[in-house]
């Protein structure tokens, strides 16, 4: 990227002219408030949770109660989730109150730059979860954070560093962008080709929808063996393992482990190369987690009871399949079907069984398939892409904000 490379110039040690500073000197870190149940209100002020910052929830309660200034948050602001997920957010929204385990931070411009400070904490927050080698990191203190170290070159330079990384990031943006983009435009197409085909001009009603008039309707029982039985192998015969961790929420296989049938032959789900996998309890089926299973050790995989299998018949194709179990029709026809209580909903096997689709002869199909698999590939390197430039990213941050690599700058004029 020449845009980034022209800024840098190369050190050998990191810089001794940086200010060591405490991070609770340069830096407020003002505390969430915590509710109790009867505070929420239906309208108001929007009131900001951890899952709001992670993306893992949409839902926001809201509150009609007079606070300090300080308890509020408005575009732009520092935030610090430092309870279970851990990190800086800069808060987008309107304005809002953040919960208890988050902190709102103010820096002393005068001596820190907001954005630089951002990635700084960014930084040290991933250094700190490396540091903790996989165990489960629970919180931070307001104490320990204030406490906090840190080393800060000129503010002349934090801009140049925090206008270097942010240009990565708007990068990140345009290609998140761009897998948004496409995806919608695979949900729309999957739509369009699922109920008309490929070229067709005479249509029939029927109990899934209009569908072309040379289709057949039929449903996935009929197509395919739900959770078919075990495969037999020796004790000895290496398989692959697939936990629920190991299928993603945009129905991929990621990896496996390898296994001896014996330590798994009992207590788990059978399936095999070509089978298609979906997750059937709460939230994974709803998040999307499934797969097309392939390459795995001897063809033969087993992995959670939470998975159903399905193995097709010799009328349909395997991906014909696998694209309508991820479709988004399938997916909330099949929340709405859960059985069992809260926290333990499942999607029942009869449900995939009864699931009606419109059947096209098998050439068609293999065109239908071919279309969304263009797009999946163009999704994949949008993805790959993505990756290396997040990954990018990550080693700039560590240079950068260590004095490894300087920021060329106009002129110096040293912090306080």
């Amino acid at each position: 990227m020449k845009i980034i490379e022209d800024k840098y110039q190369s050190t050998l040690d990191p810089t001794n002219s940086w200010l060591k500073v405490r991070q609770g000197d340069i830096a407020t870190f003002y505390n969430g408030r915590a509710y109790k149940l009867s505070e929420w209100e239906s309208s108001g002020i929007p009131v900001v949770r951890l899952q709001n910052l992670t993306g893992t929830g949409n839902k926001y309660y809201y509150s009609n109660l007079k606070l300090p200034e300080h308890q509020y948050c408005y575009p732009g602001d520092l935030l610090y989730m430092w309870s279970a997920t851990l990190g800086p957010f800069l808060w987008k929204g309107e304005k809002a109150i953040y919960h208890y385990h988050i902190w709102k931070v103010v820096v002393d411009s005068s001596r820190v730059d907001k954005l630089f400070f951002f990635y700084l904490l960014d930084e040290n927050t991933n250094k700190l979860m490396r540091q903790s080698h996989g165990s489960t990191m629970l919180h931070v203190t307001k104490s320990e954070m204030e406490n906090q170290m840190i080393s800060l070159p000129s503010l002349l330079e934090q801009q140049k560093i925090a206008e270097a990384l942010n240009c990565v990031d708007e990068k990140i943006e345009l290609i998140k962008s761009q897998i948004t983009q496409t995806t919608l435009l695979k949900k729309g197409l999957m739509q369009g080709l699922f109920t008309k085909g490929i070229g067709h001009t005479k249509f029939k009603s029927s109990a899934y929808g209009e569908i072309p008039e040379s289709w057949e309707v039929s449903c996935i029982g009929k197509l395919a063996i739900i959770n078919p039985r075990k495969i037999v192998m020796g004790d000895s015969d290496d398989v692959s393992f697939v936990g629920m961790v190991d299928v993603s929420e945009d129905a991929k296989l990621i990896t496996y482990n390898a296994k001896k049938y014996s330590e798994v032959n009992k207590g788990f789900t059978c399936f095999k190369d070509d089978d298609v996998i979906l997750a059937k309890i709460t939230p994974c089926f709803e998040n999307g987690k499934g797969a097309l299973i392939e390459g795995l050790i001897n063809g033969v995989g087993f992995g959670s009871t939470e998975f159903h299998v399905i193995r097709v018949g010799d009328k349909v194709l395997k991906e014909f399949i696998y694209y309508h179990t991820i479709s988004t029709e399938f997916r909330l026809k099949g929340e709405r079907n859960m059985t069992g209580s809260a926290g333990q909903r499942r999607v029942p096997r009869q449900f995939v069984e009864n699931y009606p689709i419109g059947l096209p002869p098998i050439h068609e199909q293999r065109k239908i398939v071919e279309i969304l698999g263009t797009v999946d590939e163009k999704l994949a390197i949008l993805k790959e892409k993505k990756g290396k430039t997040e990954l990018l990213k990550r080693g700039l941050m560590q240079q950068l904000l260590t004095g490894k690599i300087r920021v060329k700058v106009d002129e110096e004029v040293p912090i306080s």
